[in-house]
């Protein structure tokens, strides 16, 4: 990812990039993903590109 350009916090609402699992999906792969992204190491990664814990 490279930044091409930033706007001031204050000129636009925070940008928000929601986690969700539908309660019936049966996809292992999606679970994991989301178990990944709520461990230490999924928020760690995360926070080092600027993105809040979901």
């Amino acid at each position: 990812m490279a930044v091409v350009g930033t706007f001031p916090a204050y000129s636009h609402a925070p940008i928000r990039y929601p986690l969700a699992r539908l309660a019936t999906s049966r996809n292992q792969d999606a679970e994991a993903f989301r178990r990944f992204l709520l461990s230490a190491t999924g928020r760690s990664i995360l926070a080092r590109y600027g993105f809040s814990a979901p």
